[in-house]
């Protein structure tokens, strides 16, 4: 399970592996994200975020979409969260990235390519909370433990959706240079 597929990844230590600890926020929000795939899931148990750059990856000419859109990962919430920002939350669930979390338009949480963030984390996941699914689990920005998983089913397959129109429309329509809220 997840635990031997861990040990793999620590000793091979390869992007396909990425795992750590990260900061979350929240944010309302449905469509297509950046990274082409709809950003959430009608409230059936699965869940969306934006990540950071480190988590959405930067495209290139060949390949626009960040090489991370549509990974999945496994967040068990550590009940903390940064000092002043929330009340932490536990447990754990499948989020699959979908978006991006620019540091345009949230430079306190979303940090550019290797750069940590205010709070000092390299990793950020803002959790889609459509229909206050997030809200439920009383998850209220918690620091969390990551790692990455298989998509399970009922999520779209990696790669499915990157089109360049789509990126080149979010980036229009969302340079306004306004903060997301947290």
């Amino acid at each position: 399970g997840d635990v031997y597929k861990r040990q793999i990844c620590a000793l091979v230590a390869t992007s396909y592996c990425l795992s750590g600890r990260a900061t979350t926020t929240r944010y309302g929000g449905s469509g297509l994200g950046s990274c082409g795939y709809t950003t959430t899931y009608d409230n059936d148990g699965k869940y969306t975020a934006a990540g950071n750059w480190v988590l959405h990856g930067r495209g290139n000419p060949a390949s626009w979409c960040g090489p991370m859109c549509g990974k999945c990962y496994k967040l068990r919430a550590l009940n903390i969260s940064p000092p002043g920002q929330g009340t932490g939350g536990a447990g754990e669930i499948t989020i699959q990235v979908t978006n991006l979390c620019d540091n345009r338009w949230n430079p306190v949480w979303c940090s550019p390519e290797n750069v940590t963030n205010r709070y000092g984390y390299l990793y950020h996941f803002e959790l889609n909370n459509e229909g206050g699914k997030i809200d439920r689990l009383g998850w209220n920005n918690p620091i969390v433990d990551f790692w990455e998983v298989p998509c399970p089913g009922g999520y779209l397959p990696r790669g499915s959706r990157c089109d360049k129109r789509i990126l080149e429309s979010f980036l229009s329509d969302n340079d306004d240079g306004q903060e997301d809220e947290e």
